[in-house]
C-alpha cells in the first residue's frame, strides 16, 4: 500500500511539473485533447459492447431456428422419446411460439 502511495505521489509531481510550464492555452489544449480521448474510448467502449450484444442476440436467433428446425423434422412420438434434458427446451419453445402449432 506504501509502495502504491508513493508511485502516486511520483506521478502527481511529475504531472505538476509537466503542467507548471505550460500556459493557460496550453494547458485548455491539454485538457481537451484528455478529453477527446475519453470521449473516443467511452464511444469505442459502447461500440463494442453493441456490437457484442448483437453477436449474442444472433447466436441466440441462430440456436432458436435450429431448434424449430429440429421440432419439424421430429415427429410427435420422437419429440416424446426424447430424454427430459433434450425434450423441455424445444416444449418450452412451442409453448413460446404459436406459430410451431403441431409438428
Amino acid at each position: 500500500m506504501a509502495a502504491e502511495r508513493e508511485a502516486h505521489q511520483k506521478t502527481r509531481e511529475f504531472f505538476k511539473k509537466l503542467v507548471g510550464g505550460l500556459t493557460d492555452k496550453q494547458l485548455q489544449k491539454v485538457v481537451e485533447f484528455r478529453q477527446n480521448v475519453l470521449r473516443k474510448r467511452q464511444e469505442l467502449k459502447q461500440q463494442r459492447e453493441a456490437e457484442e450484444q448483437a453477436r449474442l442476440e444472433q447466436q441466440h436467433r441462430e440456436k432458436e431456428q435450429a431448434m424449430v428446425d429440429r421440432l419439424k423434422q421430429l415427429s410427435p412420438v420422437e419429440l416424446a422419446q426424447l430424454s427430459d434434458e433434450e425434450r423441455a427446451p424445444l416444449w418450452r419453445l412451442l409453448a413460446k411460439r404459436s406459430d410451431l402449432g403441431t409438428t
